[in-house]
């Protein structure tokens, strides 16, 4: 016979979006007493609470409303978009799309499920994780190091002197913790009643003592948080007590990370807009718009197309200058299919200068979809001729829907640099340590102050910042330009460049609101492939990747049909094979490590099939790949 237990989890709900309710899980308001929205939920601002401090103690004022008003046998904490996983493995990590009834059955969400988990343990936490700051998973550090890079130092220090002078048995376990290179994070946590009310007892008293010494006058909305910041390393430390001093059961459980917003863009709706914005007159501005490109030959044809779709835009009396920057690898025949695309205009000039690609060789290489002409953005004050004051930047994978010389008309003043918020600018900040309300732009599509850049040394304040914070760089020039002019970048609206987390579900840390990018997702004025998957390769799902042939057929590139359809074809034979090794590594419990070096070779082998005899049917390998998975 099954024991009954009464287990409280509650999940806390900020603002509005879907949640799951049964007796085990209670999604609760966080923060109710400050909030400026109903979500028709309970809050946590009656009986004994601390709501209105929500600002700054994040999820801790639940967890304090649960302390001092519930009863129960096990209290959990999990947050609206993190969920611990009651299926699967500890790495078993999930992107939600629903809390429906699949997520019910998948991960576990049934009453007996759930008792039946919490039964075989004391404490359960999501998976411990090498500790390392986001987006550099090579630095690993100590806990202790990771909070100082990314928060106030003395905030920690004061937390650790107050353990060792109030609650001396636990510093022990708070110094071994801080100082190891792994820990598990986001406060979320199920625990046994009795180790539940000694870690509330613990770390309340601690953190308010804290909150008398503290003067965050100077903190921005990010930093203030502080008491949450603290309140998961003191989790760490509570474990390792409840291990050692208690013998405490403690499990690992795989973490679900969502539901996220659903993708902002409609194909119907960007279809509308664009058969609009088609019926209107023009712009035109009386001067010539500077347009620089970055490539090399691999990205010739995808430029061509880029050019394509903004002269469909812009103006006929419009006058425009291409600057195509290369490093010697465009050929004659090449430019002049690119100086075509103008169509004996005089109005639309192309120019092609050429850079000593040696001086860009030393610079670090670390996103493979990104080639080494990205850097010649940082050296444009040099290129382009000195009449030139300012010019709009653009990336090659690109489809301009409107006209530049809206883009052009905005005045930059005092700025250096002029772009639009980044898909995953938040996380992008906390990497650089740059200030949370810093809005970091993607460089794709830039309008750059060359006038600005000449009045500077900006060779050596590029230089300066790329080797000072070489180890935290992973996306070249665009980290570079966000480092150096951090007050000096205008933020242009999202539709300027509507990047593809807009039209699938992002699972990144954004500044823009979900407003904004619904906006600029369905009146997009450029759209921009970003991330890896390109509309020219088979494996790209943008719903959007037809824009791209359109206009490839204007220019002279020819599409390679034969070697889209093998790569087609080779995606779907390759993702069989991970599912093979995913059968293998969950089912017959044989080691990752060993199954890697097969699928490696499958990989190799079926590419090299494809690759020298294309008339090899696909059916024929899938009988063969479903005879070995069934």
């Amino acid at each position: 016979m099954s024991i009954f237990f009464d287990i409280k989890i509650f999940v806390c709900q900020h603002k509005p979006g879907p949640y799951f309710q049964s007796h085990c899980i209670l999604p609760i308001h966080a923060g109710r007493a400050i909030s400026s929205v109903e979500l028709g939920l309970p809050g946590d601002d009656s009986g004994d609470n601390i709501s209105l401090k929500n600002a700054e103690w994040c999820e801790l004022t639940v967890l304090y409303w649960m302390w001092k008003n519930i009863k129960a046998d096990y209290y959990g904490l999990f947050h609206y978009r993190r969920y611990l996983n009651f299926r699967g493995g500890v790495r078993n990590e999930s992107i939600l799309t629903d809390l429906d009834r699949t997520f019910v059955k998948k991960y576990g969400y049934d009453d007996t499920t759930i008792r039946s988990v919490c039964a075989d343990a004391d404490i359960l936490v999501p998976p411990v994780y090498a500790v390392h700051p986001i987006g550099l998973p090579s630095q690993i550090m100590t806990a202790y190091d990771f909070f100082c890079r990314d928060h106030n130092k003395n905030d920690l220090d004061q937390i650790i002197d107050l353990v060792k002078t109030r609650t001396y048995h636990m510093y022990p376990s708070l110094l071994r913790s801080l100082y190891s290179n792994r820990a598990t994070f986001w406060n979320i946590s199920i625990m046994r009643a009795e180790l539940f009310q000694e870690y509330c007892s613990w770390i309340f008293p601690l953190l308010e003592d804290l909150e008398m010494r503290l003067d965050m006058s100077n903190y921005d909305a990010y930093q203030k948080r502080v008491y949450g910041f603290l309140a998961e390393r003191l989790l760490n430390a509570f474990v390792d007590y409840a291990c050692f001093a208690k013998a405490a059961r403690v499990k690992e459980l795989g973490i679900l990370f969502g539901p996220f917003d659903p993708p902002a863009g409609e194909v119907s709706l960007v279809q509308d807009s664009l058969k609009k914005r088609s019926l209107d007159a023009p712009h035109l501005v009386n001067a010539y718009i500077h347009v620089v490109f970055a490539i090399d030959e691999n990205y010739a044809q995808h430029c061509a197309v880029a050019i394509c779709s903004i002269l469909d835009y812009l103006h006929p009396e419009q006058k425009i200058q291409f600057y195509i920057i290369h490093c010697g690898d465009l050929t004659t025949n090449i430019q002049q299919r690119l100086s075509a695309l103008a169509n004996n205009r005089l109005n639309i000039a192309f120019e092609f200068p050429m850079v000593d690609k040696k001086y860009f060789n030393i610079l670090p290489q670390n996103r493979k979809h990104i080639s080494t002409a990205t850097w010649y953005r940082l050296a444009l004050h040099k290129i382009i001729p000195p009449y030139v004051d300012k010019v709009i930047y653009l990336d090659a994978d690109i489809i301009v829907t409107d006209s530049l010389a809206k883009l052009w008309e905005i005045e930059l003043d005092d700025y250096f640099v002029a772009g639009a918020p980044d898909e995953g600018g938040v996380v992008q900040n906390r990497r650089l340590g740059l200030p949370a309300v810093h809005v970091y732009i993607n460089a794709g599509v830039c309008i750059f102050n060359i006038r600005k850049l000449r009045s500077l040394d900006a060779d050596t304040l590029f230089l300066e910042i790329l080797y000072k914070n070489f180890n935290n760089i992973t996306l070249q020039d665009q980290d570079v330009i966000n480092l150096a002019f951090t007050d000096k970048i205008l933020t242009l609206p999202l539709c300027w460049n509507a990047n593809s987390r807009l039209y699938t579900v992002n699972t990144l840390d954004h500044l823009y609101s979900h407003e904004e990018a619904i906006y600029a997702a369905n009146n997009p004025s450029i759209i921009h492939f970003t991330d890896c998957c390109k509309p020219w390769q088979a494996i790209c799902t943008h719903p959007l990747k037809y824009l791209y042939f359109l206009y490839l057929k204007k220019t002279e590139w020819e599409w390679n049909r034969r070697k889209y359809i093998c790569e087609y074809i080779f995606s779907y034979t390759t993702n069989d094979i991970y599912v093979i090794m995913l059968i293998l590594y969950k089912h017959f419990y044989i080691k990752k490590k060993y199954l890697r070096p097969f699928y490696s070779a499958a990989k190799l082998l079926f590419y090299t099939i494809f690759k020298h005899n294309n008339k090899l049917h696909i059916t024929l390998i899938r009988k063969i790949l479903k005879r070995l998975l069934y």
